[in-house]
This record gives structure tokens, C-alpha cells and sequence, in this order.
């Protein structure tokens, strides 16, 4: 970073947080040891995709998904605007490369977090070469994962093909330094309502970081919802019945580190269990997700798709939730009624779009990117590409049978009963 930069100039992507951010710590760790009186200035852009549109007939995000941006980068302004000498503009869907001239002048130091999938790639490759012409430097931190290649003793580029042989190689590594091992004080807090939330979603919080503090300290301590996990992480209907966090992991107002961090503390002081070994596995799925965008590139993605009268026709049953499948159909409704889907069923509803109609799934994967409120493009592409049985999928495991898994997972139909009555 520039010795002695005239302003530090931070990009600010999905990382709308202050606690465990690791930019905003290295910017003010540089600032107070080179230039501690220089302003600071955080330039908002939220996601790539902010207003563009999808060749199948929907947005890149929903009016939901912005929403809960929007709230989450009010909280991540009310911390930002704490410091002296801190600014904040809002550019949503601007482009970075067009947008940071216009701010950062040479003499400046820029700062954003690294992304993992090619459009995120591309565009901090394209600042940084604006950057470079404009006498600025563009420093990129990674900040939305425990366990980065830093810390392994395997290259990114040698990633094993499977989640088994990632979660070996990780499992044996020392365990990663987290720092400070308890939450912000919050004692007193509650997660606030999502504006917009409907009566029956899993997920009525609001975006910011103070709720999702006080959800996490609800969830791991005042429901003790780890000592169950296992058991209940395949409910379909209300909040407790799993973390709920992957939204707010999302738009990065809660960090994965402190949620590791809050698990090995619960761990420590009520014992480790099957429900907070299994958690701590999800979230290591979600890691290997993320390190297999970086290097799968393009591949990620799928191939190009026909769209086609036929093949909107059949798209459209399954959007609408019309298919004949009520399981599936139930978490079709859900999805477009509240932006959310538990995991058991969109497991489901993705199965069923590509093995028993037979769509081609990076629609599919799209309709999902419009609609989830915890979309992360390398998690939520990578899911579709193994369940679609991508090369991260050599098992080919068989596609999810959507009438057994009711009859296990809803055996009085109370899932499929309550999205019934919102059609």
C-alpha cells in the first residue's frame, strides 16, 4: 500500500460489516501507522448485476434481494460514518472502473475485498488497471472465508476435485487464527424485521449487522440451537429449525469468522455435539464452494442455453410452482413469496428442474440468483453444477426423489399445506 496515501479510498462490495472485516482492519492498521489524519472515503457498489436483466424474462435481482442490500449497507453507513474523518457514497450497479476515477485521484490508496467467481475477477481486474493509469493502487484483501490458501499446505490450484478430499486436507491443517473469540456486546438486542416479510418466511430479519449479531447470539446461546442441529437442520417451516444466516453471510454483514469463532466458543464452554460438528460442516461446504469458483472460471457457469417457446413453457410450471410435484411446487411458491427456501427443499426443487423435466439447469440457477436472498454466485452455481453432476461431482450421485422426500421430511403435508394457501 502507498507509503504515505493522500485518502484511503475503499471499495466496498459484499463486506457490509465492521466486525471481522479484514480491509477495513489492514486500511485502519495502514492509516494509523502512515498517514493517521488522511480522510477516508467508502464507495458502496453492492453486487455485479444490480439492475440487469436475464435473457429468460427476470432480473438479475429482486426487488427483495436489493432491499436486503439496502439495509444492510444502512447499518455497515452508521458504523463507517463513526470515524473521523470517514465519508460514504452510494454507486449501486455502477461500474467500479468507471466509478473510481471519477473518485480516487494518484496519491490515493484504494482497498476492496476479493471475489471468487469470474464477473467479481473481472472486475477488480478492470480497476486495478484503471488504477495503474490513474496513479492510484487497488489493494485486495481476502475477507469472506475461515479458511483461505494462505493457510494450507496445498496450492488453490491443485483444489481436490471433491468436498471429501477438501474437507481431509483442511481437517488435518493447524487450527486457522480467529483473534478475538467473543461477539460485540449486544446484550440486550434483538434481530429486527425484514421490511417486507412475510408471516410464513424462514428469513424475517432485517440486512444489517446488528441483527444478524443479536440472530447469532439467539440462535447459538439463547435457543442453544446447536445441541439439535442435526436433527432439526431439514425443517421446511419457521425460523429455529437452522442458523438462518446465509443471508447476511451473503452480503458479507456477518463475517463466517465470527460464526466459526461463536460456535468453538459454545463448544468450549456447553461441549461439542453432532449438531455443531455438522454445522461447522455446512459452513465448510460453503468454503469449498467458494475456492472451487476461483478456480473453476468459466466452468462454474454451465453451458450456453437454448430458450425456446417449449422450454419457457416448462420453465413457467415450475417458477409458478404448477408442476406435478406438490413438494416441489410448495418451495417454488415459498421462493418467490419470500425470497428464501430451507436447503432440504431446494435441494429438491433443483433436482426436479434437471433430472425429471429435464431443463437446462443454469436457468434454473438463474431464476435462483433473481430470487434467494442468500445467493452467493460461486455457492449457488456450484450446488446447481454438482447436483447437475458437474466434474465436482464424479459420484454422480442419483437426483433427489421429491415424493419420498416428502413423505419423510412432510409427512402430514403441513409444508405443502401452508404454501398451498398462498397461491
Amino acid at each position: 500500500m502507498t507509503l504515505h496515501p493522500s485518502r484511503y479510498v475503499y471499495w466496498v462490495r459484499n463486506d457490509l460489516r465492521r466486525t471481522d472485516n479484514f480491509t477495513w482492519e489492514a486500511l485502519l492498521a495502514h492509516r494509523a501507522d502512515h498517514a493517521p489524519d488522511a480522510p477516508l472515503l467508502a464507495l458502496v457498489t453492492g453486487p455485479p448485476g444490480w439492475d440487469a436483466q436475464t435473457p429468460f424474462g427476470w432480473s438479475r435481482l429482486s426487488d427483495r434481494r436489493k432491499n436486503l442490500w439496502l439495509q444492510a449497507a444502512q447499518g455497515f453507513e452508521a458504523e463507517w460514518l463513526l470515524q473521523p474523518g470517514a465519508t460514504l457514497e452510494f454507486h449501486w450497479g455502477a461500474n467500479p472502473a468507471d466509478l473510481l476515477p471519477l473518485h480516487a485521484v494518484s496519491g490515493d490508496a484504494g482497498c476492496a475485498s476479493r471475489g471468487f467467481t469470474t464477473e467479481e475477477i473481472r472486475e477488480e481486474r478492470a480497476v486495478a488497471q484503471t488504477a495503474r493509469t490513474h496513479g492510484f493502487e487497488l489493494n485486495l484483501f481476502e475477507n469472506h472465508d475461515v479458511w483461505e490458501p494462505a493457510l494450507w499446505n496445498f496450492s488453490l490450484q491443485s483444489l481436490p476435485l471433491t468436498f471429501s478430499g477438501y474437507r481431509r486436507k483442511v481437517e488435518a491443517l493447524p487450527p486457522p487464527p480467529l483473534g478475538n473469540p467473543t461477539l460485540p456486546p449486544y446484550p440486550h438486542s434483538t434481530a429486527q424485521p425484514h421490511s417486507d416479510a412475510h408471516p410464513l418466511g424462514g428469513f424475517p430479519f432485517s440486512g444489517d449487522a446488528q441483527s444478524a449479531l443479536a440472530h447469532l447470539r439467539r440462535f447459538v446461546w439463547v435457543t442453544d440451537g446447536l445441541r439439535c442441529y442435526k436433527e432439526t437442520r431439514n425443517g421446511l417451516l419457521g425460523v429455529d429449525y437452522s442458523g438462518k444466516i446465509s443471508p447476511w453471510l451473503a452480503t458479507g454483514a456477518l463475517s463466517v469468522r465470527t460464526v466459526w469463532k461463536e460456535v468453538n466458543r459454545y463448544e468450549s464452554e456447553r461441549g461439542a455435539n453432532a449438531g455443531s460438528a455438522w454445522f461447522k460442516l455446512e459452513l465448510l461446504w460453503r468454503s469449498y464452494f467458494l475456492w472451487a469458483g476461483r478456480v473453476d472460471g468459466a466452468r462454474l457457469f454451465g453451458p450456453q442455453c437454448a430458450w425456446n417457446n417449449d422450454i419457457q413453457r416448462r420453465v413457467a410450471l415450475w417458477t409458478n410452482g404448477e408442476t406435478p410435484n406438490a413438494f416441489v411446487n410448495a418451495g417454488m411458491i415459498e421462493l418467490r413469496e419470500t425470497g428464501y427456501m430451507s436447503n432440504r427443499i431446494r435441494q429438491n426443487a433443483a433436482s426436479y428442474f434437471i433430472h425429471q423435466l429435464g431443463l437446462p439447469w443454469p436457468i434454473g440457477a438463474s431464476y435462483f440468483e433473481h430470487h434467494l436472498l442468500d445467493y452467493e454466485p460461486a455457492v449457488n452455481w456450484g450446488n446447481w453444477n454438482h447436483l447437475a453432476g458437474g466434474p465436482r461431482n464424479p459420484g454422480r450421485r442419483p437426483p433427489f426423489d421429491p415424493t419420498q422426500q416428502a413423505a419423510f421430511y412432510d409427512p402430514q403435508g403441513a409444508y405443502q399445506q401452508a404454501w398451498r394457501k398462498c397461491t
